[in-house]
């Protein structure tokens, strides 16, 4: 089942939206442009508490701490905090996943 996101987190400076590609063009750039992000990512949440870990060929990256757990495609800009798939929200890049944690702390 999909659910449409409730709100976004912005527009993005590290994989902004390019009129000229198609969607599937679009969520691979995305996808790939953050990969490429990992490590910074790894080094905050270390620093933060939060564990993190990247699955399926990273379509879907997730985050803990304590209770909280966040979910994250950067392919589809989909997050979802504690599985509330009704309140996701749009989120484009890892930038904004950080924003994003460093509220829930």
């Amino acid at each position: 089942m999909k659910f449409k996101d409730t709100h976004s987190l912005g527009k993005s400076t590290v994989a902004p939206f390019q009129p000229n590609e198609n969607w599937h063009q679009r969520h691979a750039r995305r996808k790939e442009t953050n990969l490429s992000y990992t490590e910074e990512l790894k080094s905050w949440c270390h620093s933060f508490g939060w564990k993190f870990e990247i699955k399926n060929e990273g379509h879907h990256w997730i985050f803990k701490k304590n209770e909280t757990l966040v979910e994250w495609w950067p392919s589809s800009a989909k997050l979802v905090k504690n599985k509330q798939w009704k309140k996701g929200i749009h989120c484009h890049d890892f930038l904004k996943v950080i924003e994003f944690l460093g509220k829930q702390s």
